[in-house]
This record gives C-alpha cells, structure tokens and sequence, in this order.
C-alpha cells in the first residue's frame, strides 16, 4: 500500500473510530440522560395529576365545611327542622356543586338523614342502602371527637366509587358541642377524570378493580404500584409513555388506577439534538480530516514522497555523487542532509572501489583488465571510423637484477617513476596500464600513419632511458617496446597484444632501448 494510502487509511480509521465513540456517547449517555430527564418530567406530571385530585378532595371538603359550619344546619341537627329540609335539599343544591349525596349523622354516629341525586335521571333519591350499610361499618369515618376532625377518602360499593368527606357539624363561628357529622360525596366517573385531563391538558384515563387481563401493560403497571411503588411510568412508543397511579380506598385497599398518557416532547427533542449533535460531528470530523490530509500532504506527505522518488531515481541509476534536495529546516530536512552525507561517503567509497579495480596499487596506472575494456571500446570506435590503433607492450630489461641489488622498495620506486614519466610521454588520448611485473602496455588511437607511431615510441624510450635517482641510488634503465597495429596486425585484443609481444622479443636482441613493429618475417623467424 502507498504511504498516502496508508495515511488516508489511519487518518479514516481515526475519525470512524472517534466518530464511534462519540456516537456511542451520544447514544447511551447523552440519550440516557434525557430518559433520565424525561422519566423525572413524567413522575411530576404524575404528580401534577396526584395534586389535581388531591385538590378535587381539597374542593369537596371545603364545600362540605360551608355546610358542616353553618348555623341552620347546626340547628337541624338538633331538632331535625322540615323547613330546612324542605328548604335545602332539593336538585338545585346537588346540581350546582354536582354532589351526589348529603347525609347527617348524629353524635353517636348513627344515621340521622340524608338525601341522594341520580344525575342520570335527574331525580331526587334516598340513600342507597349499600351505602349506609358501608358507612355502619366504617363508623369512624361518620363520627368526629373534635371540632377540627376532618375524613376523606374513597368508598366501595356496588354502585360504584364514591369520592366523600365527613365533616363535625359544628357552630358558623367554629366551636362546638359536636352535634354529629356530615357527609357529601359522589360518584367517581369519568367526567371527573376528564376534569383533571382538562386541567393538566394530557389524557387520562381511569381503570377500576378488577382490571381487563388482556391489558398486559396496566396489569404489570398494577404489580409495580401494588408491591409499593408511589407511581409507574413506562413508554409506549417513541411519542408517548405512560404513568400510572394507585388509587385506595379508606381501608388503604387499591380501587383502581389512574393511567396518564403524557407526551415525549423533552425525549424527542433529546434525540433531534443527539442527531443534530453527531451531524456536526460527523461533518466537522470530515473537514478536519480533509484539513489534516491537505495539511499532512503539503508539510510532509509531498515532501517524504519527493524524497522518495530521489532516492530511488538516484539509486537505480547510481549517481550517488548527486544531493537530494528538499527545503525546509525540520526533522525530515535532516533526515535527508544525513542522507546526503551517506550519499557523498557512498560516492567517495565508489569511486575509490572503483579506481582500486580498475587501477593498479603500486603505479596508479589503470590494471590489464580495465586496460583491455577500453581497449575494446577503441577497436569498436575504430572500426566505424576507419582509423588505427596502435598496441605497445613494454618491458624493462634486467629489472629483477635491480631488485636483487637494491631491494624491492627500490624496485617500486623506480617503476612509480617509470609510471610517471610514461604519462608525461605519452598524449592525453593515449592509453597507459601496467601489464605485470615490469610490463607496461599502452595504445594510441587515431594513428594515421607509421610515423606517429615511430615518434611516440622514440618519446617513450627518451623518457625512460634517462637516469633514475632513488634514495641516492642512480639506476639507468633500458625498455624494448613491441608494436602491432590494428586491423593490420590483429582484429582483436589477444591478437594484437600476442604479436606485439613477440616484437617486444625482436627489440630486445638490440642493445639498450629499442622498439620494432610486429611484421609477418617475425613469425617465419620463431618458426
């Protein structure tokens, strides 16, 4: 993979990675935390529904107090007037305040009277005989000891629930003797539940004991507030929960239970802003990918890739001599500067190998093999050029008695010189190597006749044949130079270096320094 590749792909995996993270943040925290905040919402809404029907209760105690407090009703209790009755209980009294039942007991909580509306037939009524068995039963809740004691609660009968409160019939200024009590109730329908739906503007709805068993719902919110929950909520769906309540009766026995459907606005609203929250991640975290991209490729990216690819064009073509080049004055720029450095030691260290191959150790005159590949090069060019070569091999005569004589140091020395005034002897195109030993072998390009090859060879034994002063030593030495000459002598390099050989031979039968070209009578003569 390419290190772009490779970046795009990290940085990717980075912002995915993040972007999980924070989604899962958003989804199980952040979401949670509205569920938090919404079954809190629920539980006061739950509330607020407990406290309108609190106050519904608050509402018929006061009503019944006016009653239970009034003088004319204080009087009734004493001597039971038929004008009173005549008088107060007739439909407009249980209209008006939508009550279903006035009763009277006296002191000792016995049934002293009472009267009852049908609001279905709109009748006047006797009290039900249910009710009054109820309420022998109930005796406390029909007797008051003091003047400030107050009952209210639910009552169970066949007919129904009815919503009651029991007041002490007590003087309009509040003070006794208790001269029994006073009971006003009705029935618990569903137009008081719409009440209190009008009221908190969620509906509610009211399911008496016993509960439909094909409502899984209610009956698991019925277990949860039977086993002592104060209320239950639940959701339905993703745009509605539910909240339940327990109503009970006076002996603290569950009647039936309040369901309030209550509206997931601060849920939804958590969840568009969860979603709004991880579209701004998600696109933020785009851009500042893009950003961390162009940024990483235009400071480093282009830069680690310039290097790069001058490092491997460098490399395949060998030009270690060359400098990577790369502006800046970071980490990278020194990387490359360190790369230099080893670069330039690679090319010293080259050209170093490279002359210790092709050179020889002693005389620094290229070696026989370097030698032959250049002269190779030259028989090629000259080919295509129709011109001439000249091959020389050189030898000096009693070499070996010189090292006898003066050592082997002496000897290198004097062939170091013999070397140097070879260079100075020959032209700058000329061709010079150290063959072995005391054998030189040169050759010269572009010869055009005879004659230069005559006077290269007379300026290569005047040079050699002067005097050498080592360590105050003075050697005379003496060379014969054998000369073939391409194509006429040879068409390849063993053959023009065997013929000039043997020409070597001829020129060493002459006293001191002398030189011969190779010619067929040399052949004849060996043979």
């Amino acid at each position: 993979m390419k290190l772009q590749a490779k970046v795009i792909t990290i940085l990717t995996c980075v912002w995915v990675f993040i972007s999980l993270i924070i989604y899962a943040d958003s989804k199980f925290i952040l979401a949670k935390n509205y569920e938090k905040l919404e079954r809190t919402l629920i539980v006061d809404n739950i509330h607020d529904v407990q406290n309108i029907f609190d106050r519904m209760l608050s509402t018929l105690a006061l009503y019944t107090l006016a009653w239970a407090q009034w003088d004319a009703a204080y009087d009734f209790m004493k001597n039971k007037d038929p004008e009173f009755i005549k008088s107060n209980f007739v439909p407009g009294t249980f209209t008006s305040s939508q009550i279903n039942f006035f009763i009277f007991y006296d002191p000792a909580g016995k049934f002293y009277y009472g009267k009852a509306y049908d609001f279905d037939t709109n009748q006047m009524s006797e009290v039900p005989d249910s009710l009054l068995k109820y309420l022998s039963v109930k005796n406390d809740f029909v007797k008051h000891d003091s003047t400030t004691s107050k009952k209210i609660g639910i009552l169970t009968i066949p007919e129904g629930l009815i919503v009651m409160t029991s007041l002490p019939v007590i003087t309009g200024d509040g003070k006794g003797p208790v001269r029994g009590g006073l009971l006003m109730g009705y029935y618990l329908k569903n137009s008081h539940v719409q009440a209190i739906s009008d009221t908190v503007d969620m509906k509610i709805n009211f399911y008496p004991l016993p509960l439909p068993t094909e409502d899984k719902l209610l009956n698991e919110a019925y277990q949860h507030l039977k086993n002592g929950e104060k209320n239950y909520s639940i959701p339905r769906d993703a745009t509605m929960a539910y909240g339940f309540i327990l109503l009970k009766d006076l002996d603290d026995q569950p009647v039936g239970v309040l369901e309030i459907e209550i509206p997931r606005t601060v849920y939804l609203e958590g969840l568009i802003t969860v979603h709004h929250y991880l579209q701004i991640v998600i696109i933020l975290g785009i851009m500042i990918l893009i950003l961390m991209w162009y940024l990483l490729k235009f400071f480093v990216l282009n830069r680690v890739l310039s290097v790069s690819k001058q490092v491997v064009t460098l490399s395949s073509e060998n030009r270690f001599d060359k400098k990577i080049k790369l502006s800046g004055s970071d980490e990278l720029a020194s990387m490359v500067l360190s790369i230099n450095n080893m670069m330039q030691i690679i090319s010293i260290s080259q050209k170093q190998l490279h002359h210790m191959a092709n050179h020889d150790g002693l005389t620094a005159l290229i070696n026989r093999h370097f030698f032959y590949e250049l002269l190779d090069k030259a028989l090629e060019e000259s080919k295509l050029t129709k011109t001439k070569v000249a091959v020389m091999f050189l030898d000096m005569d009693k070499f070996k008695q010189i090292n006898d004589s003066y050592g082997h140091d002496v000897g290198d020395k004097l062939l170091k010189l013999i070397a140097q005034r070879l260079k100075h002897a020959t032209r700058e195109g000329d061709v010079i190597a150290r063959q072995s030993g005391d054998e030189f072998i040169l050759f010269l390009t572009n010869v055009e006749s005879a004659d230069n090859i005559t006077m290269a060879a007379e300026r290569i034994l005047a040079a050699t044949s002067r005097p050498f002063k080592i360590d105050n030593i003075e050697i005379n030495a003496a060379f014969s130079i054998g000369i073939s000459v391409y194509p006429n002598d040879g068409m390849s390099i063993e053959e023009l270096l065997k013929r000039a050989d043997k020409a070597m031979y001829v020129a060493k039968q002459t006293q001191g320094s002398a030189f011969h070209f190779y010619d067929s009578d040399i052949e004849a003569k060996q043979h």
